[in-house]
């Protein structure tokens, strides 16, 4: 068994050597036909390259900003005669002094609280800042000219005021519920 073995390394030696013989064999090689191939190409004669193909520029599409509104003409069906919506002029409510929570959207403002005070309900609204203001019926609140009609224990009645686009306004009924 000893023999098998060595005769098995002495075969894996000689094929070993053999092959680094042939690769090392590999390596050397005459550059001459190369550099016949190289003289040979360069003698070719050349070719002119063909035009380049002209393409006409392309078609500009306006982008959204250069556009007009892509809905004018739907807004013209609709309102009759204008091709964009409107703001009705005036103010739907009397001239008054602007109320701190007119500045912030209906939908930010939280009902926190309310309070009795001879015989007057009034309502706690805290702002976005966390600021609690006291309100009560006919003051304004919202930034689409809410007006609050009435006050209860768990909820604030408001009548806002929005345009239609059309100049006219429309009442809409809203209300803010006591935040638990």
């Amino acid at each position: 068994m000893n023999t098998s073995i060595s005769n098995i390394v002495r075969a894996a030696r000689t094929t070993m050597v053999a092959t680094i013989a042939l690769s090392i064999s590999a390596c050397s090689y005459d550059p001459a036909d190369l550099r016949d191939y190289v003289a040979e190409v360069k003698s070719r004669p050349g070719v002119k390259p063909q035009p380049i193909h002209e393409y006409p520029p392309p078609e500009r599409i306006p982008t959204i900003s250069q556009k007009s509104d892509p809905f004018a003409s739907f807004l013209a069906e609709e309102l009759g005669k204008t091709s964009s919506p409107i703001d009705p002029p005036e103010p739907p409510w009397p001239p008054h002094t602007p109320e701190e929570l007119e500045h912030f959207a209906l939908d930010t403002l939280r009902m926190v609280g309310t309070l009795e005070q001879q015989s007057e309900h009034w309502a706690l609204v805290r702002d976005p800042a966390g600021v609690i203001h006291r309100v009560k019926a006919g003051n304004y609140v919202g930034d689409n000219y809410g007006k609050i009609l009435g006050v209860s224990a768990q909820r604030i009645r408001i009548l806002e005021k929005v345009s239609d686009g059309r100049g006219n306004w429309e009442d809409r009924a809203a209300e803010l519920a006591l935040s638990e």
